[in-house]
């Protein structure tokens, strides 16, 4: 099984541009200071956890495209 790998904070990022919103709209949301949330999406990886948070905060499974990332 071949994986595309995916940074994550770059696709959140993305996400919340289409949506309008920035870091620090998503940190409200999840309970962060908007400057640690701003560094969580330079990382290629989160924490499992949190990304369900996100999923929930910004309703989008970003869970589906890391599991589409495997062919």
């Amino acid at each position: 099984m071949k994986v595309k790998r995916i940074h994550i904070g770059n696709l959140i990022s993305e996400k919340l541009t289409l949506q309008e919103r920035n870091a620090g709209w998503l940190a409200r949301h999840i309970g962060m200071e908007e400057s640690a949330c701003r560094k969580m999406l330079k990382r290629h990886k989160i924490d499992t956890e949190r990304m369900q948070d996100i999923c929930c905060a910004m309703s989008y499974d970003f869970f589906t495209d890391l599991s589409h990332s495997l062919e």
